[in-house]
């Protein structure tokens, strides 16, 4: 379960959830499955999460996956661009967003802005550019 930072109220509950922990980042934060099975949009750091119930499973560990390819991208509303990726050795419903800076080989994006013939967005000369 995550501490829902929104909750307010004395009635609000104070935590969402539940969900599956996939993997342990390398800077010790989460990355988490809900109850339909798709991957949340942010690591957790471990105060912000809660022991609802413990299930051991085998998948869960310390290395950080490593990315295949990355599959699409976008920019949020805060101009942040972000980039959808396939996991290798994992199904398409592990898919997910991650930004610039959580990528351990930024030349990965490099060839993917090359593979799109446009500028990467994060080169210093290029960083008024975007997609």
């Amino acid at each position: 379960m995550t501490k829902d930072m929104e909750a307010t109220g004395a009635l609000d509950a104070p935590y969402d959830g539940p969900f599956k922990v996939v993997h342990r980042s390398t800077h010790g934060t989460y990355i988490l499955r809900d109850t339909t099975n798709r991957i949340l949009a942010c690591n957790y750091a471990p105060e912000q999460l809660k022991l609802a119930y413990h299930v051991e499973e085998p998948n869960v560990t310390t290395e950080s996956p490593e990315v295949e390819r990355i599959v699409g991208h976008h920019t949020t509303k805060k101009g942040e661009t972000v980039y959808m990726v396939k996991w290798t050795g994992y199904d398409d419903s592990w898919n997910k967003e991650i930004p610039y800076e959580n990528f351990n080989s930024k030349s990965m994006i490099t060839r993917y802005s090359k593979n799109l013939k446009q500028i990467n967005p994060h080169t210093t000369k290029n960083a008024s550019s975007a997609f």
